[in-house]
């Protein structure tokens, strides 16, 4: 639990330079442009690690059901969309936004068993967090 928990606090952390470096270079490039060079990039570096440590054993391509392989170009969408959140509202404005979400999403997700994950109720300790965060994500957009 400890090393999930690790790996989630570093996705966060990374997940926002990354949306902050990605906005500053899409000014500079051009958003589709930018979202280009992210996955060219993006795919050399995991096609160099896979060559490093090798294949993982398990099944073929073949096997995956197709729903989720296309799901992988979602990324494209969500490199454009998050360019396009930051440069409209700033940094810390967009993330709490996007978190949010997220998590929205994550609930809906859980809720309803969809795609294979574990049907999970939320209980109302965590409807209350989310229409916190909503709450603070709502207040984090005052400008003063």
């Amino acid at each position: 639990m400890l090393q999930g928990l690790s790996f989630a606090l570093v996705a966060g952390l990374l997940i926002s330079f990354h949306n902050v470096f990605i906005t500053r270079t899409g000014e500079k490039l051009g958003f589709w442009e930018t979202t280009t060079l992210v996955h060219g990039l993006g795919f050399l570096l995991a096609l160099v690690i896979l060559f490093i440590t090798g294949r993982s054993a398990g099944s073929s391509i073949r096997d995956v059901n197709y729903l989720y392989v296309f799901g992988c170009l979602v990324g494209v969408l969500v490199v454009f969309s998050v360019m396009q959140g930051v440069v409209r509202l700033g940094v810390i404005f967009a993330v709490p936004m996007i978190i949010f979400a997220q998590i929205v999403g994550s609930v809906i997700i859980s809720r309803f068993g969809l795609f294979e994950e574990k049907m999970v109720i939320p209980s109302v300790t965590n409807l209350v967090g989310i229409i916190l965060l909503l709450i603070g994500a709502v207040l984090s957009q005052i400008r003063t």
